[in-house]
């Protein structure tokens, strides 16, 4: 069954704040629609895509959400629409949007992989400074002290939590992620690894990471899975390959660039220039990348 078969009007919550609109996506699921682009004082860090489910008296989110204040209201807007109480949190990646947060949904248990909780301890100081300077005057949503501490750690390459089943994935050599699926359904989530509103953002990411990491998740996955990604909406497996068709293009059109001896400053060819803002911070992201792997 297709997803805009699930979809229900937003849920109607008396919750002040930049969240948006909680979405029904079936019984005892719940979607958080992300605003695409870079935290900025409008959009105060709701950037990335929330997913939660309701298992038994347990409530999982997926994603801890920018700030402690986009994380109360989340934890609102779920209370309104009869979800109840968080209980646990799966932080997918170190990403600032995805982790800040967490720490404001009171007793939950969070959960990360070991080598997530390794990289949340060496980046999340410097974090949440470019974090804060992103968000400009909205910087005190984040608080006195952001920073998650995680109760629970997963280790190994592949795994049962909650309702999940996850794999552990690569976005760059230094940096995993966790693609998450419904177990038993056709539901998944692949933050740092997908993007439903255009090109992936490549700045702490390796093109071909990425790449050999969808062509692994779409080795599990029926034709009629779902994939929740970091921004934008659901996406369908022909999408994901679609985009994973485009990071090798990418990743093709910076080699051949360089064996021509052209520059960086030079237009992109323009299959891949003008489509996305995030294209041209990939084109640059990934000359570097290649260059010192070429030569």
């Amino acid at each position: 069954m297709g997803l805009g078969l699930l979809l229900t009007p937003p849920a109607q919550a008396a919750c002040a704040g930049p969240a948006g609109q909680l979405r029904a996506i079936g019984p005892g699921a719940w979607w958080l629609p992300a605003a695409s682009g870079d935290s900025d004082a409008i959009n105060r860090g709701a950037t990335a895509n929330l997913w939660a489910l309701r298992q038994g008296r347990s409530l999982w989110l997926v994603g801890g959400a920018g700030t402690p204040v986009l994380a109360r209201q989340v934890a609102c807007l779920l209370r309104e629409a009869g979800a109840g109480r968080v209980t646990d949190v799966i932080l997918p990646w170190p990403h600032a949007e995805l982790t800040l947060g967490a720490r404001a949904f009171e007793g939950a248990r969070l959960w990360v992989h070991a080598d997530t909780a390794e990289a949340m301890r060496q980046r999340c100081p410097r974090c949440v400074e470019r974090m804060a300077q992103r968000l400009g005057a909205a910087a005190a949503d984040l608080g006195d002290d952001p920073i998650p501490r995680p109760t629970h750690v997963l280790h190994g390459a592949q795994g049962r939590v909650g309702p999940f089943d996850w794999w552990r994935l690569q976005r760059s050599d230094d940096t995993a992620v966790l693609a998450l699926r419904w177990h038993g359904r056709a539901l998944w989530s692949a933050h740092g690894l997908a993007w439903g509103d255009g090109p992936p953002d490549l700045r702490d990411g390796e093109a071909l990471q990425l790449a050999r990491s969808i062509d692994q998740l779409l080795a599990r996955m029926s034709a009629s899975a779902r994939v929740l990604p970091e921004q934008g909406p659901w996406m369908t497996p022909v999408q994901l390959r679609r985009q994973r068709d485009e990071l090798h293009q990418l990743v093709d059109a910076v080699d051949a660039a360089l064996r021509r001896g052209d520059l960086v400053t030079d237009a992109p060819p323009a299959a891949l220039s003008g489509r996305h803002p995030r294209q041209a911070l990939n084109w640059q992201r990934t000359w570097s990348q290649r260059e010192a792997a070429l030569f």
